[in-house]
Order: C-alpha cells, then sequence, then structure tokens
C-alpha cells in the first residue's frame, strides 16, 4: 500500500494591522511577528446592504523572512503571505489554558504602493545553510 502524502499550505493576501514585530531568539535568529487582517464583503439578504467580515491572521517569519518584513513592510501595507498553519497551546500566567492558530510563512511578498518586493525562504533549513 503507498503513503499518501499530505499538505499543508495557507495562502492569502491581506493587509497589516501593525508595524511587524522583530525580535531575536537566545541564539541570535531574528523572528517577525506580523497581524494580518483578510476582508470579505457580501450582500445581506435581510437588509439588501453591503457587509464586510474581517478576519486577523497570527503570521511568523523567520530568519531572511523575518529582515525582509522588518525592514520593508508597514502598518497598512499590502502583502501576499505562504506557509503552514499550526496551533500552539500554552498556560497563561494565571494557569488557564491557551490556545493559538498561526501561519508560519514561506514567503511574504509586498504588494502595497505599486512597489514589487518579495522574499521566499526553504522550510526546513538550519540557520548555518541559509546563505543571508
Amino acid at each position: 500500500m503507498a503513503k499518501i502524502k499530505s499538505i499543508n499550505k495557507t495562502i492569502f493576501i491581506g493587509r497589516l494591522g501593525s508595524e511587524p514585530e522583530l525580535r531575536y531568539t537566545k541564539s541570535g535568529t531574528p523572528v517577525c511577528n506580523l497581524s494580518v487582517a483578510t476582508s470579505k464583503s457580501f450582500k445581506d439578504k435581510d437588509s439588501d446592504e453591503w457587509r464586510e467580515v474581517t478576519q486577523w491572521h497570527r503570521v511568523i517569519l523567520w530568519r531572511g523572512l523575518a529582515e525582509f518584513a522588518a525592514e520593508r513592510l508597514s502598518k497598512g501595507a499590502a502583502v501576499y503571505i505562504e506557509g503552514e498553519l499550526r496551533y500552539r497551546s500554552w498556560e497563561d500566567n494565571d494557569g488557564n489554558p491557551r490556545k493559538t492558530a498561526e501561519i508560519y510563512a514561506t514567503t511574504c511578498n509586498l504588494l502595497s504602493d505599486g512597489r514589487s518586493a518579495s522574499a521566499e525562504e526553504t522550510p526546513d533549513t538550519t540557520d548555518d545553510e541559509i546563505p543571508f
């Protein structure tokens, strides 16, 4: 019996809701957090008015992508994101269980302001293998 492969890929275009948050791990690896909004418009059947629903996404960028985001992206910028959906659980300071969904980005393209800038990262690499 052949092993069935699976895929975990998320693709979306949205706008940054805040400035990129760049920080470094203890070993000096850059990591950047983004808050990206996607919106959907629809016509309400009852009121015949247009409505908009916004979803917020937590995006995590590592190494070169993190530095790219910190240097080139800003609040309100339109971005194209590709990545892997991951879930994380922890306990807060009061001992309450918490969960979140995050997109670990492998591609981040800046779309706004007519500028064309992009960066990509190959997943499953170590810091020593990254040329930048």
